[in-house]
């Protein structure tokens, strides 16, 4: 396995935004189902 260059890593400040923006859109997704369920 080889180790990644970390010169070419995003800012974490972006990439913890793009993680919150993910599990934001899957809660999401999470209640529409639980509403279509009737559970929500």
């Amino acid at each position: 396995m080889a180790t990644p260059n970390i010169d070419n890593l995003p800012d974490p400040d972006l990439l913890a935004g793009e993680i919150i923006d993910n599990l934001d859109a899957g809660l999401a997704s999470f209640q529409e189902i639980l509403g279509v369920l009737g559970r929500g």
